[in-house]
């Protein structure tokens, strides 16, 4: 394996787990306490999507070009995951 398909699969290993995280984590943070859960849940998932959306848009970027799905997949996992954010 050469060393850009080696960084590649890293990359898209990233991708794959960050996403996996999210979609983990919010069921998770349904279970926290209602005092905690609007403002602490809400930072938390608010940080994991801006997480997976830098990881998006830095993957577009190293293959020199921004494609349509970037942004459909970030509002797709916005929406999955239900934030009002973006």
């Amino acid at each position: 394996m050469n060393r850009s398909a080696h960084r590649d699969k890293k990359e898209i290993s990233a991708l794959t787990k960050t996403y996996d995280l999210i979609v983990w984590m919010i069921p998770t943070l349904e279970k926290f306490p209602k005092s905690q859960r609007f403002l602490l849940g809400d930072r938390i998932q608010s940080a994991l999507l801006d997480i997976l959306e830098f990881l998006i848009r830095t993957r577009a970027g190293c293959s020199g070009q921004m494609k349509g799905w970037t942004f459909s997949a970030i509002g797709y996992t916005r929406n999955l995951c239900g934030s009002e954010k973006g």
